[in-house]
């Protein structure tokens, strides 16, 4: 899933350089995120969006997006 991915780079990103756009941006994904791809009713994320609305005729989880990516974004940043 990319946002996860840019969620880990973006933590990297700060790490190193400890400019705070990183973490601005980091910010909005994670609202992204949180306000139309996170499933609050069922868990797991939204595999994607179809004109903004989460598709319910895509899989939600897969071998990769739950155990890897979304959770480690997850693990890596404490969110």
């Amino acid at each position: 899933m990319a946002q996860a991915e840019a969620l880990i780079g973006l933590g990297l990103a700060f790490d190193i350089s400890q400019e705070i756009k990183y973490l601005e941006v980091a910010v909005k994904i994670w609202s992204f995120i949180e306000n139309n791809i996170l499933d609050k009713t069922n868990g797991e994320w939204h595999w994607m969006l179809h004109n903004g609305i989460p598709s319910t005729k895509d899989y939600k989880m897969g071998i990769w997006k739950a155990p890897y990516h979304n959770s480690r974004a997850c693990m890596k940043l404490s969110l």
